[in-house]
């Protein structure tokens, strides 16, 4: 009776793992009878999306790696610091305390560049500021320099307390990519320093555009969570595999209680950033804000690039929601035979491949599956979303995951893998107020184009408007020198 039973079970778990493959090859053979050419055209451009997401997803498993291992070595160096009674440095000034009357640039480095050589007293853009105003005093402000959101938030704090705490009442800020966005977000975080700001020169920011959404594939995003409960099993089989524990029934429980988790998550997150998007206007609330660009930066392409493959994924979920309302119940028939029919190849193919009886047996299971499961589509459809075409976004929905976590970590925000609703990219200029940026052409291949705080260029440029917004504050454009 037990061996009866255990042969029972066998055949279940095993009827479990191939019931997938088999309803989406039954939906596949359907949809590509019955829209052939929208399907070819879903087909291409899930493969095609896929391919890309291959090296995408290789470089953000490093990267996850590498991230917290960077930030590992981080806490353990405030614990070090904490243990040795030595203070870590957020804030700098390279000079002595302001008075009322002096006219004060604050220098802010961008990403992974906490001791950035261009803010030192004798780079060229410091040398070139100097030498035209030399009145000027230079104020470096250094910060953790992480790419995360909440790192920016905080050096944005930070950044306000400093511009506050100086007595004098000329400040300007020249600030290099990330530090743009701290730059805006210090004067939507904390307005008053807007009165001691007379201008601020913008290098080469990414301006990040956040906004919430309504994604048009409606319940085909759901597939996006399931996309967690898949990728969730890798680092589970790596634990659990040495030691003979991972099987069908493991996955499948962790599967369930994976999506389960991720939809808890993404309530909470989506909260927050709704809480976050009702304060942002996307304007850098200072006066006389020059904006300086490369043609070809590198960050900024990157991160438009990350966004426009994530929403790929939801153009497609978009085009299955259009082919669910061309759908009916009465097609489901012709539907079942297809499902049949792709259960009686999987059938053949596994019994020749294994030499096994048992997956006959298994087969049989899921048949009784997928003919329950459309005959109940039939006579009682779930709604928006045919099961047919859910189960064509199941692929999408894991491309779209992978995707969404390396636009997690392009932007530094994790809240981004689990909140698809959130549309996210960058833009040369803030998406509030009136702005006309300058751009500049590399000067050559030896340094990145990202690099504007070394362009001949834009040193002058810089330079030059400093001193004509202290000896014309109504002639501080920056202007472009072409000669």
């Amino acid at each position: 009776m037990s061996e009866i039973l255990a042969q029972v079970a066998f055949v279940m778990i095993a009827a479990l793992a191939i019931a997938p493959m088999v309803f989406y090859a039954s939906s596949l053979l359907y949809v590509g009878f019955r829209f052939r050419q929208g399907s070819i055209s879903f087909l291409v451009k899930t493969l095609v999306i896929g391919l890309m997401t291959v090296p995408v997803a290789i470089l953000v498993t490093l990267w996850a790696i590498l991230h917290f291992a960077a930030i590992g070595a981080l806490w353990m160096r405030r614990i070090l610091a904490k243990c040795t009674g030595k203070a870590i440095m957020t804030v700098a000034d390279t000079e002595s305390p302001h008075q009322p009357d002096d006219v004060v640039v604050h220098l802010v480095h961008g990403t992974f560049e906490s001791n950035a050589d261009w803010t030192n007293p004798d780079s060229p853009l410091c040398k070139a500021i100097l030498t035209r105003n030399p009145s000027v005093r230079l104020s470096r402000f250094i910060w953790s320099g992480l790419n995360t959101h909440r790192a920016r938030r905080e050096a944005a704090d930070l950044f306000a307390g400093q511009v506050l705490a100086s007595p004098s009442r000329k400040q300007y800020v020249v600030a290099h990519s990330h530090a743009g966005n701290i730059v805006r977000d210090a004067s939507e975080r904390v307005p008053a320093i807007a009165q001691k700001i007379q201008g601020v020169a913008l290098l080469s920011t990414p301006f990040i555009f956040r906004k919430t959404v309504e994604r048009t594939g409606r319940g085909f995003v759901f597939t996006h969570s399931m996309g967690f409960a898949v990728v969730v099993q890798l680092p589970l089989a790596l634990a659990l595999v040495p030691f003979d524990a991972y099987g069908p029934v493991v996955a499948g429980l962790s599967m369930v209680l994976a999506t389960l988790i991720e939809m808890k998550i993404s309530q909470r997150f989506q909260a927050e950033l709704n809480k976050e998007l009702e304060i942002e206007n996307g304007d850098v609330e200072l006066r006389d804000v020059q904006i300086l660009h490369a043609i070809g930066d590198e960050a900024d392409s990157l991160l438009r690039f990350v966004s426009f493959l994530h929403e790929s994924c939801f153009g497609l979920f978009s085009q299955l929601q259009a082919t669910a309302r061309q759908m009916s119940g009465h097609e489901v028939p012709h539907l079942v035979a297809l499902g049949i029919l792709a259960i009686a190849m999987a059938g053949t193919w596994l019994s020749d491949l294994t030499g096994r009886s048992f997956w006959i047996s298994a087969i049989g299971v899921v048949a009784v599956g997928v003919l329950g499961a459309y005959l109940k589509e039939r006579y009682r459809p779930s709604g928006d979303q045919p099961m047919v075409l859910m189960m064509m976004a199941l692929p999408v929905g894991f491309i779209s995951f992978w995707l969404a976590a390396a636009k997690s970590l392009a932007y530094g925000d994790w809240r981004l893998l689990f909140c698809p609703s959130i549309f996210i990219s960058s833009s040369e200029t803030p998406v509030g107020g009136q702005h006309n940026p300058i751009k500049y052409a590399p000067d050559n291949d030896g340094m990145l184009v990202h690099s504007t705080h070394s362009h001949r260029k834009a040193i002058r440029d810089v330079a030059e408007w400093l001193y004509m917004r202290e000896t014309s504050p109504t002639s501080g454009t920056v202007r472009s020198h072409h000669d």
